[in-house]
């Protein structure tokens, strides 16, 4: 992963990084909106999302809307993450981002829906890789 220069200058004792996974039942057609993965940001740190990555055990028809992942910051989704109509990557690989920043405190969560694929026996998952940094 590639930190912005702001964060890869800071000395290393101020810079943590993380990889973290969840893995859930995929939800059954027409459920509400799921939570897969959340992260909370340490009280006087800050985070940098640069990779992230989710998708489902079987296949899915790409685009179709079957399945959308969210990406939420406290109770707002992020701009270009709110509504994801395909995978991204996988455990080993994640995609990397423009950059999503989050602030002390805040809740980072990966969440899904799904509108109308068929779960039988399907897992999803989702990842954030990144790190805590205070400036």
């Amino acid at each position: 992963m590639i930190l912005p220069p702001a964060i890869a200058s800071l000395p290393p004792e101020r810079i943590f990084a993380f990889d973290r996974t969840g893995v859930i039942a995929t939800p059954a057609k027409f459920s509400p909106e799921v939570d897969i993965l959340s992260i909370v940001v340490p009280n006087g740190w800050k985070c940098f999302i640069g990779e992230v990555a989710h998708g489902v055990s079987a296949g899915i028809s790409e685009a179709s809307g079957d399945l959308i992942w969210r990406v939420r910051i406290d109770k707002m989704y992020h701009p270009g993450y709110g509504e994801i109509k395909t995978t991204f990557g996988t455990f080993q690989l994640a995609r990397s981002t423009y950059g999503i920043y989050a602030n002390s405190r805040q809740i980072l969560t990966y969440r899904v829906v799904n509108n109308d694929y068929n779960v039988a026996g399907t897992t999803t998952f989702a990842c954030f890789k990144g790190v805590f940094y205070k400036p």
